[in-house]
């Protein structure tokens, strides 16, 4: 993103691009970058986008959990409820259930939400 050049564009689709790991890191941190990016203005990108990639970062510090990985699975099933008939859509549910309670990897959930987006 700083190599391309800190511009308001690329600032959003970074964003836009990386929201979900930060989802998955911490949950107050994804609600504090995206009040940043929405308080971002053309003229103060530049600034922003340097303020927002030190709190990205500091976010990234932050262990990943099994309970934010299921809220982001579970964000992302809401995307593709209208496309899903309702055996994959129990499959999404009970995959995601098996993962949270620990009986499989996170590989596991991560397959089936990648064959149907």
């Amino acid at each position: 993103l700083v190599d391309s050049g800190l511009t308001f564009a690329g600032l959003i689709g970074f964003y836009a691009g990386h929201r979900l790991i930060i989802m998955s890191h911490d949950q107050l941190d994804y609600q504090k970058l995206g009040m940043m990016i929405a308080a971002t203005t053309k003229r103060d990108v530049k600034e922003q986008a340097l303020s927002y990639l030190s709190e990205f970062m500091n976010a990234l510090k932050i262990r990943a959990t099994r309970q934010n990985h299921v809220n982001v699975f579970q964000h992302l099933s809401g995307y593709l409820q209208t496309h899903l008939d309702k055996d994959d859509k129990r499959e999404l549910i009970q995959v995601t259930e098996t993962y949270r309670t620990g009986i499989v990897f996170l590989i596991v959930p991560i397959t089936p939400l990648n064959n149907f987006f």
